[in-house]
């Protein structure tokens, strides 16, 4: 039998290693369903097998409103001495088939098991892939969202500012419903998704100097647990869990 990996220029993009950043507050549900089917997914699928992953959880403790582009910066520098590129992973998201090789530039990799409303060309939220050079090139994601909405618009108009095409994989995942999808049943937004909006346009205006003033260079947060992940009597190696301050 040929080994897959053997074909020209695909072994490249399984040699590297993945680090899946998961930010997290108050879904045990999703948490429960998450794991098992992530380890599971990485044992079966018939070329991501091959890669070289780990998974880290991060909890946001306190109560401020939930910072996801602040959590996301935090998994990133836990991890970012273990690994070469990074999966920024809504917990909601379940793989059905999807690629997560490594990329040369930034690359959305989820399109099938998206709400209609984010099924348009420019969304990079729910599950993303950076290489480490390009995520601190655009200097991560701004800290300065909190409540729901915007930090992934932002983070594509950093792409952009600095010169970084984003790359899309058709990607078929499943959807774990929940109550706050960010929307209110009626389509509309909350009030803080209007307030993060009304941000987001502003700081457009001046982001190329806003930027660098915010992001992985000025991130503050305390790691006040880490412990590594188990399944019943089965501890993981490679699955992490991280309660962080921010």
């Amino acid at each position: 039998m040929v080994d897959i990996l053997d074909a020209p220029g695909l072994a490249p993009k399984y040699d590297k290693r993945l680090a899946i950043i998961v930010p997290y507050r108050d879904r045990a549900e999703h948490l429960g369903k998450f794991i098992p089917h992530m380890i599971s997914y990485f044992e079966r699928d018939k070329l991501d097998r091959n890669i070289a992953y780990s998974i880290h959880f991060v909890e946001q403790m306190g109560d401020e409103k939930f910072n996801r582009g602040k959590l996301l910066n935090s998994g990133f520098e836990i991890a970012k001495d273990d690994a070469d590129y990074f999966c920024f992973h809504d917990v909601d998201y379940l793989p059905v088939w999807a690629d997560y090789s490594y990329c040369d530039r930034p690359t959305h990799i989820i399109w099938h098991g998206l709400l209609p409303r984010y099924q348009y060309p420019g969304f990079i939220g729910g599950v993303v892939l950076f290489n480490k050079q390009d995520f601190v090139k655009v200097n991560g994601f701004s800290n300065d969202y909190w409540g729901w909405g915007e930090e992934d618009e932002e983070l594509r108009e950093r792409c952009f500012l600095v010169g970084l095409s984003v790359d899309r994989r058709d990607g078929t995942f499943t959807r774990l419903d929940h109550e706050n999808a960010g929307f209110k049943p009626d389509g509309s937004r909350p009030a803080e998704g209007d307030t993060n909006k009304k941000k987001r346009l502003e700081r457009a205006k001046r982001l190329g100097e806003l930027y660098m003033q915010d992001g992985l260079n000025t991130l503050e947060y305390r790691l006040s647990d880490a412990s590594k992940v188990s399944i019943g009597a089965q501890e993981l190696d490679n699955v992490f869990y991280n309660k962080v301050e921010i």
